[in-house]
This record gives structure tokens, sequence and C-alpha cells, in this order.
């Protein structure tokens, strides 16, 4: 009995595969870490929380 060599599964990467995923990771990392940046850039939280932000994480914390 011999199986549907589509239906076959790998269980490990080659070298080139993990490489490219990888770096596929890396980039969308990079391209998310930008992107919240801008967002607290924009909303003028990147040197400092707001007085509702606070009053919002006050909470959470402790």
């Amino acid at each position: 009995m011999s199986e549907d060599p589509l239906l076959e599964r790998k269980d490990q990467l080659g070298e080139e595969e993990r490489e490219h995923l990888e770096d596929a990771v890396t980039e969308m990392c990079e391209c998310i870490e930008d992107y919240v940046e801008l967002q607290f850039t924009q909303k003028s939280l990147d040197d400092h929380p707001t007085d509702s932000m606070e009053k919002d994480t006050q909470p959470l914390v402790g």
C-alpha cells in the first residue's frame, strides 16, 4: 500500500526554507514595532502617559 506523496508530511523544514521564514517573521516584527511606535508618537505617548491612561491602567498595576 503506497501513500499519496501530496499527503506525506514533512516534519522539518530545510535550511533555506527555515531561513526564509525567519527573515519573514523578523520583517513582520519590525513592521509591527514601527507601527506601534508611530501610533504612540501620533498620540503623544512616546515620552509620558496621559492622565487618562494612568487612570485606565491603575487597577491593572498592583
